[in-house]
């Protein structure tokens, strides 16, 4: 008996060697998968800010070590021999190995099922207007026409201002991604574009900034793909600013376009609404949170920034959009300054540096600076600590006019410091969280009606206005140079 215990003790190098290797490979794997994972786009905003899917990660982590540890208890017990029983001692082999490959499975099945959310695509997306930060012979922005196919093509676009003869550029290679950019624009000029011999799109070009009486309209937070939205009122938000009351020369869209940057179906939803209502306005979209989250920065550059792709890895998702004396600064803040490159904090300030004093400066964000809100969901949804530390300073020292952010889903106004901020918010998306901490900042806000912000240049001022997705004025104010933003009496609310 005692040779017989001796002989179950014993277990050859090799085996032991091998099932080492297989129960520490869980907390390898985790490792490295939590490394990708965190090292995508967008991640560690995603994990700071959200209760559940800190819980979730944890979880992760955890099975990976209990299940690997109660797999070592049970092959213990049995090589041991304290376990009677040829069969008890085969289950429990067997249950243990079992364990030990849930535990392997489970953070690589997350993670290939997170990194193949980008290759499932829903299908063409349609053309597209959108804003470049090259600047014309004529002082506006070019234009790029954008659009994506699942299958490779090669395509041809003829363009050209009403009464001329028209141009015609074509591709030279197959694609999926596609780029036509349309140049040397002339302020207010009325142009066409046909995409390979189809039904003319009409679009006007902007005008030459203040001096033209350029009005631009900024909204966020559409949420496309998510159940419960205002979906009707987003798009009666993009039918007012392209021809109603509320028309625009060009649209901003602050960020959380769609739900969930890694879901295709989301990006066909919005690209689709935006094709439908809006593919003869110059459009910008910026990149919100939920926007890049968890690999969804790879569709986004694709659809929204494509001229700016480079082939290897993500390009910079700011830029800088001069038309005229505006100057609009689009940034790449999605959850806060605890996750800002360097770089473009640097960035801005060089840049506004260099902007003539007597011209306008417009910085737009997704992320709030100043604003009021709530608690939810143990996040505080106000007044933005670390973007208020970071970027306050350097608004006031360049003399920044007004600073525009979505994030929370309301409208308001506030001013700080001698800069106007504005919250726009409420495209329809979700619903408002509760404004129940008001900024000290604060001059007006509008908790429960959809809508967006629409900025007209009259020389020497700005004019705010506030209006529902129908396009009617909820509050209007005007912003002069070194005065900040005053209410218009209702007498003088007619555009």
């Amino acid at each position: 008996m005692r040779d017989v215990r001796e002989q179950n003790n014993h277990v050859p190098d090799g085996k032991a060697l091998a099932a080492a290797a297989a129960l520490s490979s869980p907390l390898l794997l985790t490792a490295l998968v939590g490394f990708r994972l965190f090292s995508m786009h967008g991640s560690m905003g995603l994990y700071g800010a959200s209760p559940g899917v800190r819980a979730a990660w944890r979880g992760i982590v955890l099975l990976a070590l209990l299940l690997p540890l109660a797999s070592l208890l049970m092959l213990h017990r049995v090589y041991a021999g304290r376990v009677a029983g040829e069969r008890r001692r085969s289950v429990l082999v067997v249950a243990a190995w079992v364990l030990t490959a849930g535990a392997v499975l489970l953070p690589t099945s997350v993670y290939g099922e997170i990194t193949s959310w980008g290759e499932r695509r829903s299908g063409d997306k349609p053309p597209l207007l959108l804003i470049t930060e090259s600047v014309g012979v004529n002082g506006i922005p070019d234009l790029a026409l954008t659009f994506w196919t699942e299958e490779e093509s090669s395509n041809r676009v003829e363009w050209s201002r009403l009464g001329c003869p028209y141009r015609t550029e074509e591709e030279e290679e197959p694609s999926r991604s596609h780029v036509f950019l349309l140049r040397d624009l002339e302020p207010r000029g009325e142009y066409y574009y046909r995409l390979n011999g189809g039904d003319p799109v009409f679009f006007r070009a902007p005008p030459a900034g203040g001096v033209g009486g350029l009005r631009f309209a900024l909204a966020s937070d559409a949420h496309f793909g998510l159940r419960g939205a205002d979906r009707e009122a987003v798009r009666d938000v993009l039918r007012s600013v392209v021809g109603g009351e509320g028309r625009a020369d060009m649209l901003f869209l602050a960020g959380d376009l769609v739900d969930l940057g890694y879901e295709d179906s989301h990006w066909q939803e919005a690209l689709d609404a935006l094709g439908e209502e809006a593919a003869c306005l110059p459009l910008a979209v910026l990149p919100g949170n939920h926007d890049t989250m968890l690999g969804g920065v790879r569709l986004f550059v694709e659809y929204l920034l494509p001229w700016k792709a480079c082939g290897k890895g993500t390009p910079e998702l700011w830029w800088r959009v001069d038309v005229g004396d505006i100057h609009l600064f689009l940034m790449d803040l999605e959850w806060g300054a605890d996750v800002l490159p360097d770089e473009q904090r640097d960035w801005l300030e060089a840049e506004l540096a260099a902007v003539p004093p007597d011209d306008w400066t417009v910085v737009i964000s997704h992320a709030c600076f100043f604003a009021s809100g709530s608690r939810f969901r143990g996040v505080d949804r106000y007044d933005d600590e670390g973007m208020i530390d970071t970027f306050a300073p350097v608004f006031r020292r360049w003399g920044v006019d007004l600073v525009v952010s979505g994030h929370n889903h309301h409208l308001e106004l506030l001013e700080d410091g001698g800069v106007t901020y504005a919250v726009v918010g409420a495209m329809g998306g979700k619903a408002a969280y509760p404004l129940d901490r008001t900024s000290p900042a604060s001059i007006w806000r509008e908790a429960e009606a959809r809508g967006y912000l629409l900025v007209e240049a009259r020389g020497d001022a700005l004019r705010l206005e506030f209006r529902e997705s129908g396009g009617g004025i909820l509050g209007a104010f005007m912003l002069e140079r070194g005065k900040g933003p005053q209410p218009l009496e209702a007498s003088a609310l007619s555009p």
